[in-house]
């Protein structure tokens, strides 16, 4: 690496190295005169400071977020209010100008304001479109031609292994706009921590630290070739960032004008490494595929394709036994990818082997993660729902749940289950508020509601039809665990008000169920 230090570096060089500083005579003033234009320049990957430079730089955007922090164990509280910042960059969707950022860092956001770099002035900003499965977002911003005046947005580029990376961005503890360099490592398909959804993610050593998160990463060539987002405690000088081929799906959902996210195919496979099973299934020496196990109930394949078909391809895409496919650039990920480079409504062509028999199939592909999981993993964005009845307090299980303390093994078993059917959700008795009405049963809180009257209970809104139109004097609560809570109904009418006023509860129904 060749190094031309500024000023301010050298400067900073000396102060790090007290030998240095103190051993030898130097005439400042003749050695900051000598270095004065000087800048940092490596690998002739980037040159002196220019107006293109500083164009680019324009475009990073600092973003203050004021969220709303729901508090699940008492849901009819008002949030608490937590500020935060991150970062974002100008781009051009459909002739709009918007700022990019990362989903998580607006996520939940009360008030937004955007700061252009050395200004201080705030401009007012909002979420235009999210994608919470993908981490990214887009906002607009209130007076909109005096913010973007003189900037210009940033373009994209394509992402490649071992590709030299710039990250642009605000990390916590400064004010000033931060540059770190690195390259780009393994593209392969991983966790996003914000979703739990597996989507593209690309590996580089450059630093991204909280306040990094949304900042652009961009090529030699000033193009934006990810967006960064997540770090790791597992590995060291590791951190990921978004990819072009993800955040070109997003971008493409904002220009149709209405983001509706990923879709899922919502089929089990599994690996077609061994011999046996292989000859099992009829699979001829030169043919690769993955094998059929199951089908979720609410899954566009269901009626399709069937256990123990053989899914030789995807979208015209060979798929190779160990459920991964050659991907561009000499890389090989997750057949995942495939599925997810789609949108929800597209067709989906499968060529499938089915009892030695070799058949072409199409599906539609309707579904995505919130129509087949049955715990909702995206609660952002809304406040909690909730019902209270003599003092039993009932709640869709969604995973800001968790953050409660509501963590019995059957609610943690059921994280990764699938959908009946798409109105399907599991509904907990999240605590019990202390009265008369329900004296013996405050130590049941945490369970997952099995039954009402005898009834099994597809979701919140069914449970209260169930109590509301039960004739009999009892109302009957089946728990998961097996323990049974009866209520008199009468009992509970005339205490529900008195309930509510002495644990300061305005109301019995959260706002979306009145």
């Amino acid at each position: 690496m060749i190094v031309k230090y500024g000023s301010a570096a050298l400067l900073g060089l000396a102060l790090s190295f007290p030998a240095f500083a103190t051993e030898q005579t130097i005439d400042m003033g003749q050695l900051l005169s000598l270095f004065q234009d000087a800048q940092f320049i490596e690998d002739g990957e980037y040159s002196d400071a220019s107006d293109e430079q500083d164009s680019l730089e324009s475009s990073i955007i600092k973003i203050l977020v004021t969220s709303k922090d729901y508090d699940y164990s008492s849901p009819w509280n008002a949030p608490d209010k937590i500020a935060a910042s991150g970062s974002g960059f100008v781009v051009n969707i459909g002739e709009k100008l918007y700022i990019m950022t990362n989903a998580h860092v607006v996520a939940d956001g009360a008030f937004i304001q955007v700061l252009k770099p050395h200004t201080s002035k705030k401009f007012k900003a909002k979420v235009n479109h999210i994608g919470h499965e993908c981490d990214l977002a887009v906002l607009s911003v209130d007076n909109a031609d005096e913010f973007f005046e003189g900037i210009e947005p940033l373009e994209f580029g394509e992402i490649t292994k071992n590709q030299k990376i710039t990250v642009y961005g605000y990390p916590a503890g400064g004010e000033s706009l931060s540059v770190t360099r690195g390259v780009s490592g393994r593209t392969e398909v991983q966790d996003y921590v914000l979703s739990g959804t597996d989507l593209l993610c690309t590996q580089t050593d450059a630093p991204i630290n909280p306040g990094n998160s949304g900042g652009p990463v961009l090529d030699k060539n000033g193009l934006v070739v990810g967006v960064a987002f997540q770090g790791t405690d597992e590995l060291q000088n590791t951190a990921y960032f978004i990819p072009a081929p993800v955040i070109e799906h997003f971008v493409k959902e904002v220009e149709k004008g209405i983001y509706k996210g990923f879709p899922v195919l919502g089929v089990t496979f599994q690996e077609l490494q061994n011999p046996a099973l292989r000859k099992r299934h009829k699979i001829g020496d030169n043919q690769n595929g993955m094998l059929v196990v199951a089908i979720a109930p609410t899954s566009p394949a269901k009626g399709v394709l069937q256990a123990g078909d053989v899914v030789l391809s995807i979208d015209g895409i060979d798929v190779h036994n160990d459920l991964k496919y050659d991907f561009p650039g000499k890389l090989r990920i997750s057949y995942e990818h495939i599925v997810k480079s789609k949108f929800i409504g597209d067709a989906l062509p499968l060529h499938i082997l089915r009892d030695g028999v070799e058949q072409e199939v199409e599906l539609e592909l309707t579904a995505d993660r919130r129509s087949t999981e049955l715990v909702d993993r995206f609660s952002y964005d809304q406040k909690p729902t909730y019902f209270i009845y003599g003092g039993l307090v009932f709640q869709p299980l969604v995973l800001g749940c968790l953050t409660s303390g509501v963590c019995s093994m059957d609610i943690i078993n059921s994280l990764n289950k699938e959908k009946k059917d798409v109105d399907q959700e599991l509904v907990i008795l999240n605590q019990v508020l202390q009265a008369e009405v329900n004296n013996g049963y405050e130590s049941f809180g945490g369970e997952i509601v099995k039954k009402v009257n005898g009834v099994e209970v597809k979701n919140l809104k069914h449970l209260i039809q169930l109590l509301k139109e039960n004739q009999e004097p009892y109302q009957e609560i089946l728990l998961s665990s097996k323990n049974l809570l009866v209520l008199d109904k009468e009992a509970v009418e005339n205490e529900g008000a008195e309930i509510l006023a002495r644990y300061d509860i305005s109301s019995a129904f959260s706002d979306n169920l009145q």
